[in-house]
């Protein structure tokens, strides 16, 4: 799971801030990443972050070009079950931002969410 780490621009445009193995979300489209794809910190060197995309793509990255293009967090591990209760932070294909869905079920895949439309 995704989490975000809250910086503001000024420090998204600092590269001393950034450490490998954080993530990087795109909420705008960019030369090299679409609005809502995430990328991985390879490396940091100079002014330059080296994102590692989904597809293991290495692309080199100037985070004080576009600082509110994207935002910076971790990969954390959420332990849920069926019949847990979601609320989304983030907008992605079919989801809302703000919205709450259900756990239908878990696989080692990802999970099955109810359709919870008209529930609240």
């Amino acid at each position: 799971m995704y989490h975000s780490l809250g910086w503001t621009d000024a420090q998204k445009e600092l590269v001393t801030h950034y450490e490998p193995g954080q993530q990087v979300r795109f909420v705008q489209r960019t030369e090299q990443f679409q609005a809502g794809d995430i990328a991985e910190v390879a490396d940091v060197k100079g002014k330059t972050v080296t994102l590692r995309g989904s597809a293991g793509q290495s692309v080199a990255f100037h985070p004080s070009r576009s600082p509110s293009s994207f935002d910076v967090g971790e990969a954390r591990e959420l332990k849920v079950a069926a019949g847990d209760w979601l609320l989304l932070q983030s907008n992605a294909k079919g989801f809302t931002n703000g919205e709450r869905v259900q756990v239908k079920a878990v696989a080692p895949d990802g999970i099955a969410l109810k359709d919870c439309q008209g529930t609240g």
